[in-house]
Formats: structure tokens, C-alpha cells, sequence
């Protein structure tokens, strides 16, 4: 086929094509390149966009499996929506207090690590205090966002 480059062949040929591209790119200037950024963008919506469909559709079993491999590679796991599924009372105080909880360490000095732990004790805490009516609020709340996340399943 003419008019067409040449595949690169080999691992020489594929640095070489890479280290022109590079030169290449480095010398286009920041208009030139925007076109590029605007394609690489839509291109990353759609991408985002096809692999939250995936994995919110994808078979359990392929997904633990995808998960090993990304464990042992180093890299967090993939989560599908069905965890939403599960969220509990406590979990649904938390997610709406734990910033006022967080403050309330402000100026302590502590480390990631330790904030984590110190607004997890502390919010069990504040959850125990609460009443036993606010506490059913909190249970009938998450009962509704697990019979959502179920219907939507």
C-alpha cells in the first residue's frame, strides 16, 4: 500500500519511531497540539465512560479474577456497584459526618493514617450516642438505598 509508513519492525525500529514522534511533538507548538488534547479527551469520556458500564455489568467471577492479577501487580482493585448495595447505618452516618468528625481533629498534627483511625473511633462513638429513633432513621435510610441499588441491578 503506498502512501502508508511503514509498520516498525523490531524493538530498534519501534525506538526510533518513537524518539522521531517525540521530536516531532516537541517541536509542534501549543496550538497545533490542541487538537490532540481535545481528541485524547473525548476519547478518555468515552473510554470512562464504556468501563463503568463494564464493570457495572460484568460477571463476578471475571471481575475477582481481573482483581488477582491487579493485586499482585500492585494496583487497587476494581469495585463494581454493587457495593453500593450493601451499604449499612453506620456506614451512611458516617459518609454524612465523618468531615464535621475530621475537624474536630484539625491542628493535632496527626498522620493520614491516624486521622483515618481517630474519625472512625470517634464517629462509633457519636453513632452510640445518638437515639435509638435517630438511629432507626439512619437504618431506614440505607434499607431504601439497598432496595434502589437492587431495583437498578
Amino acid at each position: 500500500m503506498r502512501g502508508l509508513p511503514q509498520i516498525p519492525r523490531g524493538r530498534d525500529e519501534i525506538t526510533q519511531c518513537a524518539k522521531d514522534a517525540g521530536g516531532a511533538w516537541k517541536q509542534m507548538t501549543e496550538l497545533e497540539k490542541q487538537p490532540f488534547f481535545e481528541e485524547s479527551k473525548a476519547a478518555f469520556a468515552q473510554y470512562s465512560k464504556d468501563r463503568s458500564e463494564y464493570v457495572a455489568n460484568v460477571d463476578s467471577s471475571v471481575l475477582k479474577r481481573v482483581n488477582a492479577r491487579r493485586i499482585k501487580l500492585g494496583k487497587p482493585r476494581v469495585r463494581s456497584s454493587a457495593g453500593a448495595a450493601r451499604i449499612g447505618p453506620f456506614t451512611l452516618f458516617l459518609k454524612e459526618n465523618a468531615l464535621s468528625v475530621r475537624e474536630s481533629f484539625a491542628g493535632q498534627g496527626l498522620s493520614s493514617k491516624e486521622l483515618i483511625s481517630a474519625t472512625g473511633k470517634e464517629a462509633s462513638v457519636r453513632w452510640k450516642a445518638l437515639s435509638e429513633t435517630e438511629q432507626e432513621d439512619y437504618r431506614k435510610r440505607a434499607a431504601e438505598l439497598r432496595a434502589a441499588a437492587n431495583a437498578a441491578a
